[in-house]
Order: C-alpha cells, then structure tokens, then sequence
C-alpha cells in the first residue's frame, strides 16, 4: 500500500468517530443547514439524518427511524465502512 492510500486511510479512519463527537456538541434546535430546506420550506430526504446519526451513536435505533428512517441503515453502513478501513490499513503492508 502506497503512503498516499495509507494516509487517506488514516483521515478516514478517523473523521467517522471525529465527526460523530462533533455532532454531540451541536445544538439540535436553531436554524437549519440545510440548504434545500432554507430555500424551499420543504423537508429534503436528508433532513434528519444528522440527528439520525446522532441518535444512533447513543444507540437510540427508534430515535433515529423518527428523525429519519433511513437514518440506522445509513449509519450501518458508514460503520462497515469505516471497519473495512480500520481492518485494511492494520492489514496493510507500509
């Protein structure tokens, strides 16, 4: 593995947990971020999945189907990936 894949494994590896430590901290009320809804009232089909997130890192499954019900198996899946990542640069030959 090249030391270019190996540092963009690294960044990944650690903007997931990063990010979601960051999501903790942010306020869920105040003005939106999403940027479909300021322009157009209505609710975008991303909107919730930052508390989605949120709520699944507390492990609150029905939290985060109420926020968005797409919102548990996304996270699943950004989990696996960022497994796969951890498990692929441990394994990988520097």
């Amino acid at each position: 593995m090249s030391r270019t894949l190996a540092l963009l494994y690294i960044l990944f590896i650690l903007a997931f947990p990063l990010g979601m430590a960051w999501l903790e901290t942010r306020p869920t009320t105040g003005p939106t971020s999403c940027l479909f809804r300021a322009m157009t009232g209505l609710d975008c089909p991303g909107c919730g999945m930052t508390r989605a997130f949120r709520a699944m890192g507390r492990l609150d499954i029905m939290g985060a189907v109420k926020y968005n019900p797409l919102g548990p198996a996304f996270f699943v899946v950004a989990l696996a990936c960022w497994v796969y990542g951890v498990l692929r640069l441990v394994t990988a030959e520097v």
